[in-house]
């Protein structure tokens, strides 16, 4: 069985005028009105699932279709229920949970004044608040869009994400700001995400009380300093197999599981570089170096790893005021890696625990730099049984993977005393496998 990829391809519907039937898509009607039942002359619209948004929809006189592309691609959380955030100038923002559209659906929805709330930011250092500064205001379930948020192979960068502002601040004075309070029940959260003075920032939760006072502050926390460097350890910068190398830092989400925005992506030629960060907020952190290939791959030659696509990165939770130094020191492809002393009989069990004779499969070596290298197929022989010899440990253990229909299968191998290892797997179930 030859190795493969799965490519996942997504469609985004774009609405051009003139050329698209709007009215075929099912849709929202909606009319948005203010003070004393008067249509509300200019607003913005959003759909939100809590992580993915299509942006802001302009409103006129009070209406808006929200046509069901805007739906049709949010990224599905388990809910299928989606908020539309409404904001317009001097009106506290309104949200609304709705499920996405099977046929027309129209809705009224009114828009309040509210409370007049100030926040105020403060500096523990003593720094000034620059003036360019504008905070996010927002509500727990979207703290992935206020970060910035997006999913670590989106491939999507910072640039590129639509911005987030639900509460709408004016700003007052130096580090203070105004914003309408609709007076909910929900706690609301503050982000603050300004290179070059402090980056993924999040205070709060600010309660009914807090609020109800018409005033909260935000106390910034001392910055953390990072110095990041990349080790080619190649003179002649000729003999490296790529031509670029690409430093990102990662910040994890602190509310929401398994979320990270990117604060921070750069590029460099191909060797050397030292990058130093010192307006990183308190918490966890990947950062990252990665090479762009100077010849590419096609997706049919997978688990054949590129010598330009190296990868290294580190974990690491900074705390308040925290110096830290990070080296990602390149290393080049050793193909033979894999080969050594060590000997492996590997039992492939099916889904009902029977031997999974027959069966085709891959199996290679996962670098921690390179990825899968794929170097034994063929099948697995009825008794389930793989014989695997003169494999290799290295560094502690090495980290060795099956692939078969059934999924990819991790298979860890360690304690360099034994020369003859044993373990076994059992295979998840094939998407539209039969149950007895």
């Amino acid at each position: 069985m030859k190795s493969s990829t799965v490519i996942s391809l997504f469609l985004l519907t774009t609405l051009f005028s003139g050329t698209v039937n709007a009215e075929s898509y099912p849709a929202i009607f909606l009319k948005v009105i203010g003070n004393k039942g008067k249509p509300v002359s200019d607003f913005q619209v959003s759909v939100i699932d809590g992580h993915s948004s299509r942006g802001w929809q302009n409103g006129k006189e009070g209406n808006i279709r929200l046509g069901g592309y805007l739906f049709s691609s949010i990224e599905r959380s388990k809910s299928i229920q989606c908020d539309l955030i409404i904001r317009a100038e001097g009106y506290a923002p309104r949200i609304v949970g709705v499920d996405e559209p099977a046929k027309e659906v129209k809705l009224k929805v009114k828009l309040k004044e509210g409370r007049p709330v100030r926040l105020t930011i403060k500096d523990q250092t003593g720094r000034p608040i620059p003036q360019s500064l504008r905070p996010v205001l927002f509500y727990k379930r979207h703290e992935s869009l206020a970060m910035r948020c997006q999913r670590i192979d989106d491939g999507t960068l910072p640039s590129d994400i639509t911005e987030f502002y639900p509460f709408q601040t004016e700003r007052i004075a130096d580090g203070q700001y105004l914003f309408q309070w609709p007076e909910d029940r929900e706690d609301i959260y503050v982000c603050i995400n300004e290179p070059g003075f402090l980056q993924g920032y999040i205070g709060g939760p600010y309660s009914r009380r807090d609020l109800r006072k018409g005033e909260i502050t935000a106390d910034l926390p001392k910055p953390a300093k990072t110095t990041i460097q990349f080790n080619s350890h190649k003179e002649d910068l000729g003999d490296l197999p790529f031509k670029s190398v690409t430093m990102q830092i990662m910040k994890s989400c602190s509310l929401i599981d398994r979320r990270v925005t990117i604060l921070d992506t750069r590029e460099f030629p191909a060797g050397d570089y030292t990058v130093t960060v010192d307006d990183l907020s308190p918490g966890k952190y990947t950062f990252t170096s990665y090479t762009r290939p100077i010849t590419e791959i096609s997706p049919s030659e997978y688990g054949k790893p590129n010598p330009g696509c190296f990868r290294d990165f580190e974990k690491t939770e900074l705390c308040e005021g925290a110096v830290h130094n990070i080296n990602h020191e390149y290393e080049e492809l050793d193909k033979n890696q894999y080969k050594g002393g060590h000997d492996l009989t590997l039992k492939v069990l099916d889904t009902k625990g029977k031997p999974a004779g027959g069966q085709e499969y891959n199996f290679g070596f996962m670098d921690e730099h390179y990825g899968a290298s794929y170097f034994q197929e063929g099948s697995i022989p009825q008794s389930g049984v793989l014989e695997l010899k003169g494999l290799n440990i290295t560094r502690g253990y090495s980290l060795y993977v099956l692939l078969m229909e059934g999924g990819m299968f991790p298979i860890k191998i360690e304690n360099q005393n034994t020369l003859h290892h044993e373990q076994t797997i059992t295979l998840a179930p094939v998407k539209n496998e039969k149950k007895n």
